[in-house]
């Protein structure tokens, strides 16, 4: 019994990390869907991985491309900052539940606009980013 206490100290201080997933769209057209999975720290700190892929928008056809990124973020007050290390930095303004703001890239003389959903019910089914029609790519 005495063993058990320990063990039980010890997944609680594993399982203190909380998990979000978030859904955003990127680029000058919306051109970049994205499923954001990051576990957030005790220091409010957010670190995970995004999953992109090109399905197209207004200003450019989809090409069905797929990208995996890290990603590190925080969130203070109504500020948004994260950044893809070596690739993007992030900044954006939260809504509502929403972030709006622009990504500035590495080797890029523009910055790219992105919105970025921090509470979706779409997202209360974790595999829903998995199914076809999710990642689509419109015709």
């Amino acid at each position: 019994m005495r063993a058990a206490i320990p063990i039980l100290m010890i997944l609680g201080l594993i399982s203190s990390a909380r998990a979000d997933s978030w859904v955003s769209r990127e680029g000058n057209c919306g051109e970049w869907r994205a499923y954001w999975t990051v576990d957030r720290n005790q220091d409010n700190l957010l670190t995970g991985r995004i999953d992109y892929v090109h399905t197209g928008g207004d200003c450019v056809a989809g090409t069905g491309e797929r990208i995996v990124a890290d990603v590190r973020a925080v969130l203070s007050g109504r500020e948004f900052f994260a950044t893809r290390p070596g690739v993007c930095n992030y900044h954006g303004i939260v809504q509502e539940g929403r972030v709006r703001g622009h990504a500035f890239c590495a080797g890029s003389t523009q910055s790219l606009p992105f919105a970025l959903r921090l509470r979706d019910p779409f997202l209360d089914d974790a595999d829903a980013f998995r199914r076809e029609e999710y990642w689509r790519v419109p015709q």
